[in-house]
């Protein structure tokens, strides 16, 4: 199992499935909802910022339904190849090895008949929504090798930290397709919004890390205790898992001290945590004031100012991430492809 699959909002027991771990009404919430939809076929939207662990949400519905001892395929939309003229359902022709995907596109096998977990739907182009759209309206596919349509009962999940329903206002996503998506809404809020979390999740975290370091590691001081509390935790429960796992390497005692989490003057639930501005810029203010006082001084190219922005941003939410490019995206926002092409263009790595 890999490091992304067991991580997150969940814990695996020892009967394959996915406990949630999260003790908040949110968190209950959300294992109630889970509850009711997982022995169904019905199709499930996750949503929610990145980093909360919706494909553990996923995941832990597979784990609850009739279909858990079949295929769970998770497939992210940037890793799909484009195709300008006769765009593939890629969603269809992933490929299943030992009854665990591998989630590259274009083989001949499917999830089908297990669960098929579709991240990043809003990132869809107008051709794949279009190809989605007819294989939730038909439930047939057509293999790769082009040997006839088959009937799938593959069950889908799918997940965005988009709003689809304002991209189907703005015509940026297909109002047919956000309807069969989201027959059932799982939101999971972000981590700074179920903040009596935190400490549960952090304790778990450094149970399973310790254990496979083989190390004896007896939970946190309260000083650590506090500094994990006081934190706003941007990249949600994935920052908090980055910032446990280093913990655990670099801690000499028995027990998680402050200093090991480095993650700084940690700021209160109600603090905004800022990036680096570049040297010579000005604060920004409110998006509603007026920029005018806020500007640099005579001379100021603004096509540099927003250049020198982006990279400062991007550069810090490395950082933060650890280098880790996929949380750094999501620490900002971005999809990861567009993350890729910004670091690449400033030489970030």
């Amino acid at each position: 199992m890999s490091r992304s699959d067991a991580g997150g909002a969940s814990a695996r027991n020892a009967g394959g499935a996915y406990d949630i771990v999260g003790d908040s009404p949110q968190m209950q919430r959300t294992r109630e909802r889970m509850a009711r939809v997982a022995p169904t076929d019905v199709t499930v939207l996750i949503t929610g910022d990145p980093g909360v662990g919706k494909e553990l949400i996923a995941r832990a519905i597979h784990g609850r339904s009739g279909r858990s001892a079949l295929p769970f395929v998770a497939v992210r939309v940037e890793a799909a190849p484009e195709t300008i003229l006769e765009p593939k359902p890629f969603w269809l022709g992933t490929s299943v090895a030992g009854g665990a995907g591998d989630g590259r596109p274009g083989r001949d096998a499917t999830a089908e008949p297990g669960t098929l977990f579709l991240a990043d739907v809003g990132d869809m182009n107008e051709a794949w929504q279009l190809s989605l759209l007819r294989f939730l309206k038909e439930r047939q596919f057509r293999r790769t090798s082009g040997a006839g349509a088959r009937d799938a009962a593959v069950r889908i999940i799918a997940a965005t930290i988009r709003n689809l329903a304002g991209m189907v206002e703005n015509g940026d996503f297909r109002g047919d397709l956000f309807h069969r998506l989201s027959v059932f809404n799982l939101h999971v809020p972000p981590l700074r919004a179920r903040r009596q979390d935190i400490l549960p999740l952090a304790r778990h975290f450094v149970e399973r890390f310790a254990r496979g370091v083989r190390r004896d590691l007896r939970g946190f001081s309260p000083a650590a205790e506090r500094a994990l509390e006081a934190h706003r935790w941007p990249g949600n429960v994935s920052e908090l898992e980055s910032v446990v796992e280093r913990a655990v390497v670099l801690e000499p005692a028995n027990r998680v001290e402050a200093g090991s989490l480095e993650i700084g003057d940690a700021p209160g639930p109600d603090r905004r945590v800022e990036a680096p501005r570049p040297a010579g810029s000005t604060a920004v203010g409110h998006p509603d004031e007026a920029p005018a006082d806020r500007l640099p001084d005579s001379g100021f190219v603004l096509e540099r100012h927003v250049r020198n922005l982006e990279r400062e941003y991007l550069a810090w939410a490395l950082r933060q991430a650890g280098g880790v490019k996929v949380r750094a995206a999501g620490l900002l926002g971005m999809s990861f492809r567009s993350f890729r092409y910004y670091a690449k263009k400033y030489d970030l790595g």
